[in-house]
């Protein structure tokens, strides 16, 4: 193959892009073809190698003196400060690199619920903060279940694939449901109280959120082709894919 041939990686490791298009066969098997051990570096925060042949994962996972899993286990996508979905204050670092002043207000939020969910023992307060995390999760996750079949149907997705993708919304709907009103009643209406106190702030973290999609989309703009292509390696490439 021509060394002048790329291939995009970033749909790869792009949710939107799973979302929008589904699974991305075809690229990750041109990756596996064209350069199995890859580095990725597309986050700088959090570069990985991509090894995505079976014998190379076999032969590493044979190896753990000489591989490092490591500094995570997991590809994960998590709210950044450019991200939008929280103030700015969120992100902002003291010297020490540590953001101290959403430490802070996480802390105070925190002492506000546990003062908010007193009780006679501690297995009972225990007990009144997990069923409030948990009405607190499964509404939202409830809305996602639901927005998923919309996004299906909204791409044009295969029959077959959209009534895969319902037939698990309705799924997760049904227990979301159950587990709400498995719930204590005062806790469910406490949850429901503060969803219903969050919404008048959902217009402004959407108008923040897609701000900052637009201020990323002109970064990548101007980091030219390079940030996101992969160029078929030759023989140097593949001998420096197993650093120690």
């Amino acid at each position: 193959m021509a060394a002048a041939e790329s291939l995009r990686i970033s749909p790869l490791i792009d949710p939107d892009h799973y979302a929008a298009h589904g699974y991305p066969h075809e690229l990750w098997t041109r990756l596996r073809r064209e350069d199995p051990v890859h580095r990725v570096e597309q986050n700088p925060e959090m570069p990985f190698w991509a090894i995505t042949k079976h014998a190379d994962i076999g032969a590493i996972g044979k190896a753990p003196d000489k591989f490092l899993n490591g500094p995570t286990l997991l590809i994960r996508t998590e709210p950044q400060p450019d991200d939008g979905m929280f103030p700015q204050i969120f992100g902002r670092l003291n010297r020490h690199g540590v953001p101290g002043p959403g430490l802070v207000i996480v802390g105070v939020l925190m002492t506000i619920v546990l003062f908010a969910t007193m009780s006679p023992t501690i297995a009972d307060q225990f007990s009144r903060i997990i069923d409030l995390a948990v009405i607190l999760i499964v509404i939202p996750y409830i809305y996602s279940a639901v927005a998923m079949v919309k996004v299906a149907f909204d791409h044009g997705l295969p029959p077959r694939t959209f009534q895969t993708y319902k037939w698990i919304a309705i799924a997760a709907v049904i227990y979301c449901l159950w587990t709400v009103i498995g719930g204590d009643p005062s806790t469910v209406v406490n949850a429901m109280v503060a969803l219903l106190i969050s919404v008048p702030l959902y217009p402004f973290f959407l108008r923040s959120m897609e701000a900052a999609a637009e201020r990323k989309r002109a970064r990548s703009g101007s980091a030219g082709p390079d940030a996101t292509t992969l160029k078929a390696p030759g023989a140097a490439g593949a001998s420096q894919a197993f650093p120690q």
